[in-house]
C-alpha cells in the first residue's frame, strides 16, 4: 500500500488557535475518504506557528488532483507527499 505525508502549516496567525489535539483529529477525518490508516504522527515543530507532519497509507493511489483538493480547516494548509519507498526518510527542514 502506498505510504504519504502530510504536513500541515497555519497560514494564519488567527488559525494558530487550532491545538495539536484538533489537526490531529481533522487530518484523520480528513483523508478518511481514501480510508487511509496506520497514521503515524510527529512531534510537530518548536517553531511558531508549528508544523505538523503525519504519515498514513492508503489502499490504492492518491493521484495530484485529488492531493491539491485536498483541505483541512480555514487557515489550515494541507500538503500531502507520497513517499517513494518505504524506508525514505525526509530531512524535515528541507519540506518547510
Amino acid at each position: 500500500m502506498p505510504r504519504y505525508l502530510a504536513i500541515v502549516r497555519h497560514s494564519t496567525l488567527e488559525s494558530f488557535g487550532h491545538c495539536e489535539k484538533e489537526v490531529k483529529r481533522m487530518i484523520k477525518a480528513r483523508l478518511a475518504v481514501h480510508e487511509a490508516t496506520q497514521f503515524n504522527f510527529m512531534l510537530p515543530t518548536a517553531s511558531l506557528p508549528p508544523v505538523y507532519y503525519a504519515s498514513f497509507v492508503v489502499p490504492r493511489v492518491i493521484t495530484e488532483i485529488e492531493m491539491d483538493g485536498l483541505r483541512l480547516a480555514d487557515g489550515l494548509l494541507l500538503d500531502v507527499r507520497r513517499l517513494q519507498e518505504e524506508l525514505e526518510v525526509y530531512n524535515i527542514v528541507n519540506l518547510v
